[in-house]
């Protein structure tokens, strides 16, 4: 039996009424600097599930985008991105998550990602696979890259375009793949993770953003690699995350 399944049930049966209370807030944006906005919903939100999570688990800790950001990870740490594509929301674009991870014993142990625009659930447990809306779910097992889509994220660092992703989208159109941005780490991990994309490839290094998905495809059986080639930790500084080991062969060969 899974050791933190009433944990995975608060989140289940209570983040997508959360989600519906809040969304009809002002999507008013205030600029956080001069690459992050915030809106009320994401603020109330974040409230709201820390709320919620402190009335069974008085003793837990928080870390969260808005509120609590400078925390560190210690046992029963919940980790929570109110709103993760919150420039998507804010101008009424579909692609975007709630999302929770909880971090315990030195790992991930769970994560759930709400996301309102299939009105679906999808949730990871460490070692029991991936799932949405109790139905598991993999990754593709695509063995052929022309046509099949690759997602990108944090193409932008300081206002000049990073580096970094040239050579992966140099690759990518040689090998006929088709470039796709949705503007969210935790849709393209969904995306991922449930088989419609069979790469993805981020810097993202807040671990709000990555914690959540990350278990996800983990469990739907992602091969997730750091830039040096080597199995990708949380607070490493980017990734490469392929569906299965021969999309993984063929992107590099």
């Amino acid at each position: 039996m899974f050791k933190y399944e009433k944990e995975l049930e608060l989140l289940k049966n209570n983040i997508p009424a959360l989600y519906k209370k809040n969304v009809d807030s002002k999507r008013i944006k205030q600029y956080k600097d001069l690459d992050s906005i915030v809106t009320a919903v994401d603020i109330n939100m974040e409230k709201d599930i820390i709320h919620l999570i402190h009335r069974t688990f008085k003793m837990d800790y928080i870390l969260s985008e808005e509120g609590h950001s400078k925390n560190t990870l210690k046992d029963r740490t919940w980790i929570i991105d109110p709103i993760d594509g919150t420039t998507n929301f804010a101008n009424e674009i579909a692609d975007f998550v709630v999302q929770v991870a909880f971090y315990d014993l030195n790992e991930l142990q769970f994560s759930y990602l709400y996301f309102p625009k299939e009105n679906k659930a999808y949730y990871a447990k460490k070692d029991f696979g991936a799932y949405v809306d109790d139905k598991k779910i993999h990754t593709s097992d695509a063995s052929f890259l022309p046509s099949e889509m690759i997602s990108l994220t944090s193409l932008q660092e300081s206002g000049k375009l990073n580096p970094n992703i040239i050579p992966i989208i140099e690759r990518a159109i040689d090998k006929r793949m088709k470039l796709r941005i949705f503007g969210s780490i935790g849709v393209e991990f969904i995306y991922l993770a449930s088989g419609k994309t069979v790469m993805m490839n981020s810097y993202t290094k807040n671990i709000w953003d990555i914690a959540p998905g990350l278990l996800l495809i983990k469990e739907a059986g992602a091969l997730v690699l750091n830039l040096e080639g080597k199995p990708y930790n949380l607070y490493d500084c980017g990734m490469v995350v392929y569906a299965n080991e021969a999309i993984y062969r063929l992107f590099n060969e």
